[in-house]
């Protein structure tokens, strides 16, 4: 096994651990603002550029205004119309990037690192937005889980590149 695939593979399962960091971060950040900014079982707070690791949240445009969650709270943030941090997608993000990342390491095939490379550079796009905004927010520790799930993604970008210019790889699923 090359060294680019598993280095793939790992910037995928790091990105999403530090997307679950991150997004149990800004749930600590919305507790301390608002108490009922939360549901019950705790899981909101994803940072928004975070879930472009879901291709149906990975625009960085955001809509303002609030909606309302599962137990009836407000978030205040949207993305293409998606709760970001509704738990549901939170898991379906870290279950994709975890399938994809075991696809990565045991398919020698090009479409799955194609599909890798396009997550991950969708993902580095959303998340630099999710830097800007954490940012402008003045929130430094989401802004440093953003910049570090940025910095994991564009790895895995670059890694998925190489392997994929590796001679040898199947080009069939």
């Amino acid at each position: 096994m090359s060294r680019p695939r598993i280095i793939l593979a790992v910037a995928l399962v790091v990105g999403a651990g530090l997307f679950v960091v991150g997004t149990r971060g800004e749930a600590h950040h919305h507790d301390e603002g608002s108490p009922a900014a939360t549901s019950p079982s705790g899981a909101e707070g994803t940072p928004s550029g975070e879930a472009a690791e879901h291709p149906a949240a990975s625009a960085p445009n955001e809509s303002a205004g609030t909606h309302q969650t599962e137990s009836g709270t407000e978030t205040g943030e949207k993305v293409l119309g998606v709760n970001p941090e509704a738990a549901p997608l939170v898991g379906a993000v870290v279950v994709v990037s975890l399938g994809l990342a075991g696809l990565v390491l045991w398919r020698r095939a090009k479409p799955v690192v194609f599909i890798a490379i396009a997550l991950c550079s969708l993902a580095v796009v959303a998340d630099i937005s999710e830097l800007v905004r954490q940012l402008d927010r003045s929130k430094a520790a989401l802004a440093a889980v953003a910049a570090a799930v940025a910095l994991a993604h564009a790895i895995g970008a670059a890694a998925g590149t190489v392997e994929a210019r590796t001679p040898g790889i199947d080009a069939t699923i």
